[in-house]
């Protein structure tokens, strides 16, 4: 007798081909084993089947993961990294911001950036598109902020910028008391809202807390919006951003970008206390939230004058 096991399955043995059995009446009775032979097989033939479903799946599991870690790492943002810091105390300039206190390279994107009297300005605007000058933080996600000790209309910060049709902006409306957030992509300008009634004056800071699509609006350190936008999540240019004609009459006097979790030192009072002014230094941090991390308020920089 043979039990034929192949591709297509069990198959039964042919009656017809299969020599009888002799049965000895003396023995006890004989009880036939090809249905158990054949049970058997099918039961191998079964758990082989299994177990090369169960190794396909895996592998197919395996290349995912890997897929979806490439794709991570390729797009998502530094939880950790250095902090750019600048307070623009540099000899005055009509041609280059230059590098910031903590050696990052600050990159006119349109227009000319100086600075005058320990102040970032635009010194001129390229016709009639704004003025964008930024570094690179190499992470989209972290703290960003910037302090005006003259603000204008439509001048403010710059932030998850890619190039000139593809930019985020938090923008002054001094007439208003407000400041508007303002989102182009592919060129299309929308404004996406304003933060109410909110510091204009006296050398405000106006910052954003960036994690992912969740997008966090603070002006002197108070959250005023809290937003939901996936557009150039993975854009890690920050900076200084001024248009219209009262552009480069702005004055900005303090900046601070931090990726997630990065140490943010925090500056001193822009008008100390006589008592205090020759013993405060710069010797605080706090840490940039990670991703997750819902705040109520910021850390505030505000500039040396």
């Amino acid at each position: 007798m043979s039990d034929r096991v192949d591709d297509g399955g069990a198959q039964l043995p042919s009656s017809a081909n299969e020599p009888h059995e002799d049965v000895d009446a003396s023995s006890p009775p004989h009880h036939d084993s090809r249905p158990v032979r054949l049970l058997d097989a099918i039961a191998r033939h079964r758990a082989f089947a299994g177990a090369g479903i169960l190794v396909v799946i895996a592998a197919v599991a395996i290349l995912l993961l890997r897929s979806g870690s490439d794709s991570e790492q390729t797009t998502s943002t530094s939880s950790g990294g250095t902090a750019v810091i600048d307070n623009f105390g540099r000899p005055d300039s009509d041609a280059v911001l230059g590098t910031a206190d903590s050696a990052a390279k600050w990159k006119a994107q349109s227009g000319v950036w100086g600075i005058k009297g320990h102040a970032a300005r635009l010194v001129r605007a390229d016709g009639k598109k704004p003025g964008v000058a930024t570094v690179d933080l190499g992470a989209s996600d972290g703290l960003v902020r910037v302090t005006e000790s003259v603000v204008e209309n439509g001048a403010g910060l710059a932030f998850r910028y890619r190039d000139l049709k593809n930019y985020w902006s938090v923008q002054a409306a001094p007439s208003f008391a407000t400041w508007v957030v303002v989102k182009v992509v592919d060129g299309k300008r929308t404004q996406v809202t304003n933060l109410g009634f909110s510091a204009t004056r006296n050398a405000p800071s106006v910052g954003v807390q960036l994690d992912g699509a969740r997008i966090q609006v603070f002006v002197n350190g108070v959250l005023l919006r809290t937003l939901q936008d996936s557009a150039l999540k993975y854009a890690t240019k920050m900076g200084l951003f001024a248009s219209g004609p009262g552009g480069p009459s702005a004055r900005f006097t303090a900046f601070v970008a931090a990726p997630a979790g990065a140490p943010v030192p925090t500056s001193t009072p822009a008008v100390p206390a006589p008592s205090t002014a020759a013993t405060t230094a710069l010797n605080s941090t706090t840490t940039a939230p990670g991703p997750g991390t819902t705040r109520r308020s910021a850390p505030t920089t505000t500039a040396h004058r």
